[in-house]
């Protein structure tokens, strides 16, 4: 099985034609390891004080004001899929 290392196509997987517009503008950047544990610490705290339920509102609030979490979820599948997996399963386990 060949690994794309391509930016995540918003709009095939998430139906967000305005991520899409956004990623098309961004360059990659590469973060340290060290980097991407403090934004994804940075990301669980911002969702859980905002109280993100919706993967497209926390998307939507990170491009307008967390340019570079938005650029590292957008390049960075596993980071990505990461925070994905945390805000279903905080919505989940709210609703329990």
């Amino acid at each position: 099985m060949s690994r794309w290392e391509g930016p995540i196509d918003f709009e095939k997987y998430y139906g967000e034609r305005k991520y899409k517009e956004i990623q098309t503008q961004l360059a990659k950047k590469d973060y340290s390891k060290k980097e991407k544990l403090q934004m994804s610490m940075d990301m669980i705290k911002l969702i859980q004080e905002k109280d993100f339920n919706l993967y497209h509102d926390f998307m939507d609030y990170i491009s307008e004001n967390e340019p570079d979490w938005f650029n590292m979820l957008t390049f960075d599948r596993k980071e990505n899929k990461f925070i994905l997996e945390y805000i279903k399963s905080k919505t989940i386990s709210k609703y329990r």
